[in-house]
C-alpha cells in the first residue's frame, strides 16, 4: 500500500466478500503502523460499521453500530451519519 509521510487521520474500508480478511486483518498493522488515528470498516454483509482508535500502536474498537445508530468518532465530533446511512 505505502501510505506517505503523511498518513491519513481516517480510513474508511468498504469490505467485500473477496476482501474480509484483508480488511479486517492484513491492513490493519500496515495502518498502524502510519499511525492512521481511526480506522473503519464498513460491512455491508453484517450489516456494521466498527470504529477503531489507535491506542499505544494497537487498534482497541470504539464502537459497532447498525441501523439507526449513530456512529461516532472522535476525529469528526460535529459529522452525523446512522450506520444505515453509510450501508446505503
Amino acid at each position: 500500500m505505502g501510505i506517505s509521510d503523511n498518513p491519513p487521520l481516517l480510513t474508511i474500508e468498504i469490505v467485500s466478500p473477496n476482501s474480509i480478511e484483508k480488511d479486517t486483518q492484513e491492513l490493519v498493522a500496515e495502518y498502524a503502523e502510519a499511525k492512521v488515528l481511526e480506522y473503519w470498516i464498513v460491512n455491508p454483509i453484517a450489516e456494521t460499521v466498527s470504529v477503531y482508535a489507535l491506542d499505544q500502536q494497537v487498534y482497541s474498537l470504539k464502537g459497532e453500530f447498525v441501523g439507526e445508530q449513530q456512529v461516532q468518532s472522535e476525529l469528526l465530533e460535529y459529522w452525523s451519519a446512522t450506520a444505515a446511512e453509510m450501508l446505503r
